[in-house]
C-alpha cells in the first residue's frame, strides 16, 4: 500500500534506499545523525533537517553546514526551510540523493525490499529519537534492570560510591574558580573521569577525595570536547577506589538509580551529595539546545533519569542500583522538571582507552565557550561577521600555550572551518589526531582585537 505521508531518499552515490516515516530526520556526518554520512568530507556534522507537516509537504532546512544544501543544485537560503518535493534531488555535502514520496508502504522495515525507479532496494536503518531543550551543568554554576539479586539500600550503595566519588577543583592563576566533580576510573593509576566542560574551565586542577582535608594536584591527561568528557591523573592515590562500569544493555527504564558528586549548596564546605531517581530513557541523544545555543554541541548517548543534576555535579558518576556506573552526570533540562542527562556508559567505555592513554579527542588545551555576534558587538569588539570562540582558560604545556593563544583571544577558523558555533568547532575537528598540528584562527586580545594571527596548533 503506497502512502503520500512517507519519504524515500534514494542515494546516487552507492545506491542505498533510507526510507523514513518519523520526522525530523536529521543529516550529517557524526554518527549521531538519523542518516550519517560517514566519509564525506563536505558533509558538516549536523548538516541538514528534514521536516513534515500535517498536510504531508515536506521542507529541507540548513543547519550548521558550510557548503551549504542543494535542491536540483539550486543552493537553499539559511535563513529557514525549504520546499522538498518528489523527484528533487538533494545534496548535502557530496551526497546527492534523489526524493521519492511515493515508495515506502506502512510497516515496512530494515530488510525489506521496496520497488524504485524499476529496481529492487534494502531499506535501510534509520533511528529516530527526540529530546527537550537542555542546559549543561557548570564547574560549580548552571552553564553548561540491573540489580543483584538482594537490593543493597541507598545508604550502601553511596557508602560503596563514596571512595569512587571524588571532587574536581580548578584553578585559574593559583586562584579556585569553580568545581566539578569526578569519578575513579583506575584507583591504582589514579585515573579519574570527569566532564570536559570541567577541564574547560580552568588552567590547573586538584582532586579532593572524601575523608582527607588536603587537596591533591592532578594533571590532565585526556580530553574529549565534543564528547564532554576529560581524564585526570593523581600521583596520590591513598584511598581512592576503582568504579565499576555497568552497560546499558543491562539498565531497564524504571530502575533505580544514584547521581553522586560535589554541587554547591547552602553550605561552604565540600560535602559528598547524593540523589535518586529513577532511569526514565536507557539510551536517548540530547541535540535539542545545540540547535538554539551557539555553545553546545549534540550528545549521542546520553541517560536521562529524574534524579537531581545541580551545578557542580558535572563529570561525577550515576550508578545503578548494583553499583556500577550507569553515565556521568553532564546535563540538566532548562525548560523542563526532573529531566536530567548522564553521558551513557557505553559512550564512556568507547572513549576512554585513547584518554587514558593519553591521547585526545579534538583538544589542543584551550578551553572556550561560543558567543554569537550580536553578544560580541555588544562587547564593543570589532565586526567580523560572525561569532567566535571565546578563549576562556589555557592549560598549561599544551600546543596552544606554546603557540601563544591567550585568554580572551576570539578563535574564528579551526582547520580552515569558520567556527561560530561549538558544533561546528566539533566538525571542523572531527577528524583531527593527537598530534596533528592545524591552523587556527586567532583574533588578539592583546592588541585590542586588531590583529588576526594565523596559528600552526599541535593538537593533544
Amino acid at each position: 500500500m503506497i502512502t503520500q505521508k512517507t519519504i524515500a531518499l534514494l542515494s546516487l552515490e552507492d545506491g542505498t534506499l533510507t526510507v523514513v516515516d518519523e520526522f525530523p530526520l536529521e543529516i550529517g556526518r557524526d554518527f549521531s545523525c538519523d542518516l550519517t554520512l560517514e566519509g564525506d568530507t563536505e558533509a558538516a556534522l549536523l548538516h541538514a533537517r528534514i521536516t513534515r507537516t500535517d498536510a504531508g509537504e515536506f521542507f529541507v532546512e540548513d543547519l550548521e553546514s558550510v557548503t551549504g544544501v542543494f535542491v536540483n543544485g539550486q543552493p537553499m537560503p539559511k535563513t529557514g526551510p525549504s520546499p522538498l518535493k518528489d523527484g528533487d534531488e538533494l545534496k548535502v555535502g557530496s551526497t546527492r540523493f534523489t526524493v521519492d514520496v511515493r515508495v515506502s508502504a506502512p510497516g515496512s522495515t530494515v530488510g525489506d525490499e521496496v520497488e524504485f525507479a524499476g529496481s529492487s532496494k534494502k531499506i535501510r536503518n534509520v533511528l529516530l529519537v527526540g529530546v527537550v531543550a537542555i542546559g549543561l551543568i557548570g564547574i560549580g554554576i548552571g552553564i553548561a534492570s540491573s540489580g543483584s539479586e538482594e537490593e543493597k539500600s541507598t545508604s550502601d550503595l553511596v557508602a560503596e560510591a563514596r571512595p569512587s566519588t571524588v571532587l574536581v577543583v580548578s584553578k585559574i592563576d593559583g586562584e579556585r574558580n569553580g568545581n566539578g566533580s569526578g569519578w575513579v576510573y583506575d584507583a591504582e593509576e589514579g585515573l579519574i573521569v570527569t566532564n570536559a566542560h570541567v577541564v574547560d574551565g580552568g588552567q590547573e586542577f586538584d582532586i579532593g577525595v572524601d575523608g582527607d582535608p588536603d587537596l591533591r594536584k592532578a594533571s590532565v591527561e585526556g580530553v574529549a570536547p565534543c564528547d564532554d568528557l576529560a581524564v585526570l591523573r593523581v600521583q596520590d592515590t591513598e584511598g581512592l577506589r576503582t568504579m565499576p562500569l555497568g552497560s546499558q544493555a543491562d539498565i531497564s527504564q524504571g530502575d533505580r538509580l544514584l547521581t553522586l558528586g560535589y554541587p554547591g549548596n547552602g553550605t561552604t564546605e565540600d560535602d559528598l551529595q547524593v540523589t535518586d531517581g529513577v532511569v526514565s530513557v536507557v539510551q536517548t541523544r540530547a541535540d535539542e539546545a545545540a540547535l538554539s545555543d551557539p555553545d553546545f554541541a549534540v550528545y549521542p548517548n546520553v541517560i536521562q533519569t529524574d534524579a537531581a543534576i545541580n551545578g557542580g555535579n558535572s563529570g561525577g558518576p550515576a550508578i545503578t542500583e548494583d553499583g556500577k556506573l550507569a553515565g556521568v552526570n553532564t546535563l540538566a533540562s532548562t525548560v523542563t522538571q526532573n529531566q536530567n542527562f548522564a553521558i551513557g556508559v557505553d559512550r564512556v567505555k568507547e572513549l576512554l582507552p585513547a584518554l587514558t592513554a593519553g591521547e585526545s579527542y579534538g583538544w589542543a588545551g584551550f578551553g572556550f565557550a561560543a558567543i554569537p555576534q550580536v553578544e560580541l558587538a555588544s562587547a564593543g569588539l570589532p565586526d567580523i561577521g560572525g561569532g567566535a570562540l571565546l578563549v576562556t582558560s589555557i592549560v598549561p604545556g599544551t600546543g596552544s600555550e606554546n603557540e601563544k593563544i591567550f585568554e580572551e583571544d576570539l578563535v574564528t577558523a579551526v582547520n580552515g572551518v569558520p567556527v561560530e558555533t561549538r558544533r561546528q568547532y566539533c566538525s571542523a575537528v572531527r577528524d583531527v589526531q593527537s598530534g596533528d598540528v592545524v591552523p587556527v584562527e586567532v583574533l588578539d586580545s592583546l592588541s585590542g582585537y586588531a590583529d588576526f594571527y594565523n596559528l600552526e596548533v599541535p593538537f593533544e
